[in-house]
């Protein structure tokens, strides 16, 4: 993760590190520092700076054992490209990372942001797949995938994605609506099925919780929403300060 600065995939750099998801527009998030102190001693595995250590790295963190050179990855709803990055560096050249978004603007924009930090070679000669399409249903051509990433929560598991698990293979995936936990479906050499909870019960005004698998209508509505609301507080807040300042 050293090799991969966070602060290029946000909107505004200068909230690159700040503890707080950043917004990427389209109704899509980018997930925020906040991790429990226990990973400290996995995350020197990444030779990462500790102070900057985020969701992404607990995500990695967890998935470790499978994310070995030659290792092929699924990356649902990339978003920044960030942690689509984040495992490459990881599986390396022998293997295979597909990012998946089905929001085409953020697709391009995570392909042209790892063309600007030196991985333009891994784009061209198909190291790196960045795919536009609806993370749900996976990506079987690149398949199967020795790890999948989720990164928004879904109610169930998506079929297709756990067709898609090698055996091994292991998916790290939030589970729920308003309350979510964070679940790892492992899948064994017999392609026998299990999970595991690893964070339960995020609560709905967390800032961990994730955002939910949805489809792209709805995200937009959604966000659009937000966005508006945002807005209108905004204008709240200053007519305050302007009364106030006249009072």
């Amino acid at each position: 993760m050293a090799k991969t600065d966070r602060g290029k995939f946000v909107v505004n750099p200068r909230y690159g590190y700040k503890d707080l998801p950043q917004k990427l527009g389209y109704g899509a998030t980018m997930s925020g520092p906040q991790m429990v102190r226990e990973l400290k001693s996995v995350f020197s595995l990444f030779l990462v700076n500790v102070r900057f250590a985020i969701q992404h790295a607990f995500t990695a963190s967890t998935l470790l054992p499978y994310l070995t050179p030659g290792s092929r990855v699924l990356d649902v709803g990339s978003g920044s490209g960030y942690l689509t990055a984040v495992f490459h560096h990881l599986v390396g050249r022998e293997g295979l990372v597909v990012g998946i978004d089905h929001v085409p603007e953020l697709i391009e924009r995570s392909k042209r942001i790892l063309e600007e930090i030196g991985l333009e070679r891994e784009l061209r000669y198909g190291r790196i797949l960045f795919v536009n399409g609806d993370g749900r249903d996976g990506y079987p051509e690149g398949g199967p995938y020795d790890v999948i990433h989720v990164g928004a929560a879904s109610p169930v598991p998506p079929p297709k994605l756990i067709q898609q698990l090698a055996s091994p293979g292991k998916m790290f995936i939030p589970i729920g609506g308003e309350y979510q936990n964070i679940v790892i479906i492992s899948k064994d050499e017999n392609g026998r099925v299990g999970t595991e909870i690893i964070v339960p019960f995020i609560e709905p005004l967390s800032p961990a919780k994730f955002d939910l698998l949805r489809d792209l209508d709805k995200q937009l509505e959604e966000g659009e929403k937000k966005e508006k609301e945002k807005e209108k507080e905004g204008f709240g807040r200053r007519e305050v300060l302007k009364m106030r300042s006249h009072s």
